[in-house]
């Protein structure tokens, strides 16, 4: 099909996909300018007339639905559908950016302030579509796009519309759907009788979120070291040992992916509220209106892409950026007795290091205390000395790297994109910051400054913070 044009407008550029229920491609829409969309196309598996005019009906009310859906900012808006020799075709937005396939990958442990930013963004427009009554059915990293314009989480291919494809009509015109729609691992049980519900997409929104977190792929039954672990008594998928994460988000997380439907949350509204109940001291009624810019970091060296716009003053208050948590006496003391002992073994070690160092290249000296310097530089003086300067090194890593966690989780204006040997790698910032544009670009500048950062750019284009703990 590729240059084929549709509907008098749409020229097709690129294949992006086919499967068994129908393909995806790139198209220009020649009359706007050659805009780039999306086009999908179905193939029904019937040719009876009768069954074609019911499975036309249903299309045109999912058309109808995915084009009231699109209203929302992380749905892709619908263009136009229309039918050609018995296909039916979708043109949505083409939305530019990259499948959460990138982000999230096998072996790779994203941070909880990950998992969170990314919870809250999915939640977003399935609160939306829950809101509508309406089930996804195939949520999965390849139907989220991480949009480049501003890093929001954009969700695509409802599986509604791919049951049209494989929809079964008799002569009296009653439906029923030949194949389940979904994806094995994201799939829960319920959904795989075919009896979806909106806590269908809980479960499957919270095992890409343990995904994120563990590195490890959904359960597919191969009982492969790369894959969570399922109980066979009970079905419960046992995770948490494989991750680094709170116990109250790990809550959340659980209730989300329980087996039985009806122990987990209805829908994507109560999963909202419980996030901003763990995240956020003071419950908030509405999301920020943010406009994203670009500005100078450091002497406009580099541009860097901050938050800037309005809190909508008329539906929520600004909010100041909740105090750090307090660290615990016994946590303070054992802490304090670290640094005791990292300074005593230096106070001790040094003056022998120095003696044994400087008596032991002294070729004057005598032989006998020649021996004993270099004896007591390589007992006392390299241990001691050694032992107290690696002892307040780890110490000091681990006070920074809290700290900046910490500080960072609680602004909850970025997201981690790598975290290796100490280095932290950001991109941008989150789309729930409690920030106004000028709070946070003072906020990046000093833990640019505080935290031994650097920004450069990615072979996309996008503007990355790194920071050396």
């Amino acid at each position: 099909m590729i240059g084929q044009l549709l509907d008098g407008r749409y020229r097709i550029v690129n294949s992006l996909a086919a499967g068994g229920f129908g393909q995806t491609f790139i198209a220009e829409d020649i009359k706007q300018f050659n805009k780039p969309c999306v086009v999908k196309q179905f193939k029904p598996s019937f040719s009876d007339p009768e069954a074609l005019k019911v499975a036309r009906r249903l299309f045109e009310a999912e058309a109808q639905l995915l084009n009231r859906l699109g209203d929302h900012d992380q749905i892709p808006h619908l263009l136009a559908y229309f039918e050609i020799n018995q296909e039916f075709f979708l043109v949505q937005d083409f939305i530019e950016g990259h499948s959460l396939e990138r982000e999230i990958t096998v072996g790779k442990k994203l941070s909880e302030a990950y998992a969170i930013a990314l919870l809250q963004s999915i939640l977003e427009p399935l609160s939306f579509i829950h809101s509508q009554n309406v089930i996804h059915r195939d949520i999965k990293p390849a139907n989220l796009i991480r949009r480049k314009q501003d890093g929001k989480v954009v969700l695509i291919d409802f599986g509604a519309v791919k049951e049209l494809a494989v929809t079964q009509v008799n002569a009296q015109g009653q439906t029923r759907v030949g194949t389940i729609i979904g994806t094995p691992g994201y799939m829960a049980n319920e959904q795989g009788r075919g009896k979806p519900k909106l806590s269908s997409d809980i479960y499957a929104t919270g095992i890409l979120v343990i995904q994120a977190l563990t590195g490890k792929l959904p359960p597919m039954g191969y009982n492969g070291s790369d894959e969570l672990y399922e109980d066979p008594q009970t079905a419960e998928i046992i995770w948490r040992q494989d991750a680094n994460v709170s116990p109250e988000l790990a809550a959340i997380l659980d209730r989300m992916i329980c087996f039985d439907f009806r122990s987990r949350y209805p829908s994507a509204l109560e999963v909202k509220a419980a996030l901003q109940a763990l995240t956020s001291p003071i419950a908030t009624t509405a999301s920020p209106t943010l406009n994203l810019q670009k500005t100078d970091l450091q002497g406009s060296a580099i541009a860097a892409t901050v938050v800037s716009g309005s809190l909508n003053q008329g539906n929520r208050p600004m909010i100041s950026p909740a105090m750090p948590p307090k660290t615990h006496w016994a946590k303070w003391l054992f802490r304090a007795c670290q640094r005791f002992i990292g300074v005593s073994l230096l106070i001790v070690g040094l003056p022998f290091a120095v003696y044994g160092l400087a008596e032991g290249l002294n070729e004057d000296a005598d032989p006998g205390d020649r021996s004993d310097a270099l004896i007591a530089f390589a007992v006392v003086g390299i241990p001691f000395t050694g032992g107290g300067s690696y002892m307040l090194w780890r110490l000091n890593r681990k006070v920074r790297k809290e700290k900046f966690d910490s500080d960072w989780l609680r602004q909850t204006f970025y997201q981690t994109l790598n975290e290796t040997n100490g280095e932290i790698t950001v991109l941008r910032f989150a789309q729930t910051t409690r920030l106004s544009g000028q709070e946070a670009q003072k906020y990046l500048e000093a833990r640019v400054k505080e935290f031994n950062g650097i920004t450069r750019r990615s072979p996309n284009g996008e503007t990355l913070y790194s920071f050396k703990l």
